[in-house]
């Protein structure tokens, strides 16, 4: 339990790091750029982008806690980014494939395009609520394993 705490507290930190580095910079060249960019709005879509990452990160984590191998845990985080994106591509090119965006966690945190309408809090509940989830699904998978063998 005490592992699965330490690895998502970590990842946590680093998804927290990269997302307040976008931040600074964006709002940096937001003045010099004439972007036009609410920092509100930014706020909320680095705070999006940070639950998007953060929730593929903890799956990464229970794939592999379930499997016990690396690759497999790293494969499992890269499913969803890579498959979230391919929904999300895909429902934007027709609309009789919209329905994939509703599978896209890629659409959920952009898909209101969050720079210009501000973010969706039923998004950033989702992100960071499913991570929690994820990661306390790790900690009880991790629970019932048998490390030694």
């Amino acid at each position: 339990m005490q592992v699965v705490v330490e690895r998502f507290a970590a990842l946590v930190l680093k998804v927290a790091i990269i997302a307040a580095v976008m931040f600074v910079l964006v709002a940096a060249l937001n003045g010099p750029s004439k972007l036009g960019i609410d920092l509100g709005y930014l706020a909320q879509t680095c705070l999006l982008f940070a639950g998007l990452v953060l929730l593929s990160g903890t799956v990464a984590m229970l794939c592999g806690a379930l499997t016990g191998r690396r690759v497999w845990g790293i494969g499992g985080g890269a499913f969803v980014a890579v498959v979230g994106y391919v929904f999300n591509a895909l429902g934007n090119q027709s609309a009789d494939l919209e329905w994939l965006h509703g599978l896209s966690p890629y659409y959920w945190a952009f898909g209101n395009f969050p720079l210009t309408n501000g973010g969706q809090p039923i998004a950033l509940l989702a992100f960071y609520g499913g991570s929690l989830l994820v990661a306390a699904a790790t900690a009880l998978v991790l629970r019932r394993r048998d490390i030694g063998v």
